[in-house]
């Protein structure tokens, strides 16, 4: 008899201790699949920011989370007071343009009154307390250093001026260099 108690104990114990780990398991909570940007096009897609982001984003005319611009042609009064109404919205506005154009700048200027000499500039309404707008230059990718060999054939880096300023001296937490690219500013 106390074999067969201490059996049931067992049985019991075991059924217990297995049922809460079905339990715990079932509970865990799994974290959602990454999803897409939901983008929109205004005025054009000629711009370096939309071609990347592109194929890995979908397009719709509805429920976007960002307005790509294109700068490359002037946008009408109309365009300009409807973006400022999305940003108003809290949606997030990229002025974009074809790489190495400068057209970005004027395009900002016209939609929150000031602009920055880069390739493309993000405007997002912030949303805290100050008010105000966050704008995050975007440049085309980095250019390589060109690399030339000298009389003793060993291959030499030689940094422009103008690689020299586009870089950035801006370091993350394991000083890895950071920069304003498409790539890094949209985790592609």
């Amino acid at each position: 008899m106390l074999k067969l108690s201490r059996c049931f104990l067992v049985l019991a114990l075991a059924m217990g201790l297995g049922s809460q780990s079905v339990l715990a398991a079932s509970h865990q909570e799994v974290a959602p699949a990454a999803s897409k940007k939901v983008i929109f096009p205004m005025n054009g897609a000629s711009g370096f920011v939309f071609q990347k982001l592109k194929p890995v984003s979908t397009i719709n005319s509805l429920m976007y989370d960002m307005i790509i611009v294109d700068s490359s042609r002037e946008l009408t009064s109309s365009q300009i007071k409807q973006l400022q109404a999305y940003l108003d919205k809290g949606i997030a506005i990229v002025i974009d343009a074809k790489e190495g154009a400068t057209t970005a700048q004027k395009v900002a200027e016209d939609l929150v009154g000031f602009g920055l000499n880069s390739n493309a500039i993000m405007i997002e309404k912030n949303r805290g307390s100050a008010g105000g707008y966050n704008v995050t230059p975007i440049t085309a990718a980095q250019p390589k250093p060109k690399t030339v060999s000298n009389l003793n054939m060993n291959t030499t880096k030689v940094a422009s001026a103008d690689s020299m300023l586009q870089s950035s001296k801006v370091v993350n937490k394991e000083e890895a260099p950071v920069s304003n690219t498409v790539n890094d500013i949209f985790g592609l």
